[in-house]
């Protein structure tokens, strides 16, 4: 949202803070599928042309009645909000899980470590980034792992997302010479 209203030197951005979280709190969510403004307020933001225009059938209610309409609405908004949140994490987990698969390590096991170091005056699509290679240590959970390299002054607790298996292939028998292929 910045890039589209901010000047060519990106010096005002500061100025902009304001309008941009009114919009974006205006903005219906894609998890809850509520504006976060009526999440938070029970009723839904007012714009400039709210304040052009005259009140148009709004009665007046006392302010005992006008409270328990207000709760009434967050109470019933906050049981909608929770409902779409789980079904937004179920889609999630599935499109994770979907795309992953599942690695164990055991200890002594060799891996290459994912450590996304960015260099100046490199680009980052011809970037090695499982480049690290380690042991592990020991297994924390089925999804974290004690993690040892020489690189290293220190064990790193990793998650098995971050780590790749080291393959090593057995050595090729070459009718000249024996020559221990290793590929990773």
């Amino acid at each position: 949202m910045f890039a589209k209203v901010i000047a060519e030197n990106q010096k005002n951005w500061s100025e902009w803070v304001p309008f941009i979280t009114f919009c974006y709190n205006a903005t219906k969510h894609s998890a809850t599928n509520f504006p976060l403004f009526f999440v938070f307020t029970g009723r839904l933001p007012l714009w400039n042309i709210n304040f052009l225009l005259p009140d148009v059938g709004q009665e007046q209610r006392e302010l005992r009645q006008y409270t328990a309409d207000v709760v009434s609405r967050l109470s019933e908004a906050s049981k909608l909000v929770r409902q779409h949140l789980q079904a937004a994490f179920e889609s999630s987990s599935k499109w994770y899980n979907h795309r992953n698969k599942p690695w164990s390590f055991q200890p002594g096991d060799h891996v290459r470590v994912y450590y996304p170091h960015r260099y100046t005056g490199r680009s980052p699509k011809w970037q090695k980034y499982y480049s690290t290679e380690g042991v592990v240590v020991k297994r924390l959970n089925d999804v974290t792992y004690v993690v040892s390299s020489k690189n290293w002054k220190t064990n790193k607790v990793t998650h098995v997302d971050k780590l790749k298996s080291v393959n090593v292939f057995p050595p090729v028998k070459c009718d000249v010479i024996d020559v221990p292929y290793v590929c990773c």
